[in-house]
């Protein structure tokens, strides 16, 4: 229900916020990055995780995206560690609320939601707030720190509550 949720606003952020805009090219409003992260251990649970986020700009400051992923949840089970994994795929919004005057630096504030998918060991739904800063002109070095909310579905896991950080390169 909450990823319906994400998909109807993003159709109507992309109906309302693209009129009145000035002709640009396609490719300067494409946003995307790969990242891998990891967070805090929250009651023996430690979340790593890669990502891939593909989106657009509606307007120059606020941009949509896909993301997909894999998490793995690892935990410390009986004095054992073991792992749980997950497909994730979902979305979020981006907004940029600082840039360099050069385009150097700019500070995006990103919300996103994405839900464990197939057959894997962990079912879970996950949502984050993050502060990103990314560095450079064409490729960018993306740094990030935000709150995550890992809500479990799978017998013997745990909800998740934590800061995790990001790192990755971007568009």
């Amino acid at each position: 229900m909450g990823i319906r949720i994400i998909i109807m606003l993003l159709l109507s952020l992309s109906c309302t916020m693209t009129m009145g805009q000035t002709q640009t090219r396609f490719i300067d409003k494409v946003v995307g990055d790969i990242n891998m992260g990891t967070g805090t251990k929250c009651d023996g649970l430690t979340p790593i995780e890669s990502s891939v986020n593909l989106g657009y700009r509606f307007i120059p400051k606020m941009y949509a995206f896909v993301q997909a992923g894999r998490m793995y949840g690892l935990y410390d089970k009986n004095h054992g560690e073991s792992y749980a994994k997950s497909s994730d795929l979902g979305g979020g919004l981006g907004y940029n609320f600082c840039r360099t005057d050069d385009g150097l630096l700019e500070l995006d504030l990103r919300a996103a939601a994405k839900a464990g998918i197939g057959s894997d060991s962990w079912k879970h739904v996950t949502y984050d707030a993050a502060l990103v800063g990314r560095i450079g002109r064409s490729i960018k070095i993306n740094i990030g720190i935000g709150f995550r909310h890992v809500s479990s579905r799978t017998a013997g896991i745990g909800s998740y509550n934590g800061l995790f950080c990001t790192l990755g390169f971007g568009l």
